[in-house]
């Protein structure tokens, strides 16, 4: 039987191990539509999964899991707080993105306040280029994990996307939400962390 203190240490351990796989999933709301009621409908396709890579550096993995033939055609990024520096791109298979890009700002992002401070777009054509039904893109930062994510929680950065024809409706744009989603591997490490310390007691 281990002794506490060996408890204590693999519990360590186990968050330790914990930490340097961080990952947080974000879901998106829709903020424009074609006026048809389309923004009613729940947005469970798109998110957007925030992930410590250690040495201070964290991605953002962007996947559209609609069955329609929308496609995610830009990304952007309204950062308060100026967290995210020197940013790469990971183009997934059928995804051709880069840094820039036109508007500006996100379509409709007026109706949250929202102020790109980078923006990135697929490569023309920008639906065929673009993030469709399955495929994903990656982009990384200099930034704090814990940072990123407490300024996600708190509105004080957010992430935008267009994505023309999403659920048939138009060009839309969304905004992420504001509650994270801690990746089950997490959990579940936390969750046997605390079981062992309860069963030795």
């Amino acid at each position: 039987m281990l002794r506490l203190p060996t408890l204590g240490l693999a519990f360590a351990l186990v968050l330790a191990g914990a930490t340097a796989a961080s990952a947080t999933t974000f879901s998106f709301h829709c903020i424009s539509g074609d006026g048809g009621g389309a923004c009613a409908i729940p947005i469970e396709e798109l998110s957007v999964e925030v992930t410590d890579l250690g040495g201070g550096e964290v991605s953002f993995t962007f996947h559209n899991d609609d069955g329609d033939s929308s496609s995610i055609v830009s990304i952007y990024f309204d950062d308060d707080v100026d967290l995210l520096a020197d940013p790469e791109i990971d183009d997934g298979n059928g995804v051709d993105y880069a840094a820039g890009g036109s508007p500006g700002n996100l379509p409709s992002g007026n109706v949250e306040d929202f102020d790109a401070h980078r923006v990135f777009s697929a490569a023309n054509p920008q639906k065929a280029n673009g993030v469709g039904p399955g495929e994903s893109v990656t982009i990384r930062f200099t930034a704090s994990f814990a940072d990123v994510v407490e300024a996600l929680e708190s509105g004080e950065l957010r992430v935008g996307l267009h994505a023309p024809g999403f659920k048939n409706h138009g060009n839309k744009s969304f905004v992420n939400d504001v509650q994270g989603v801690p990746e089950p591997g997490l959990l579940a490490l936390l969750a046997i962390g605390a079981g062992a310390l309860v069963r030795r007691r």
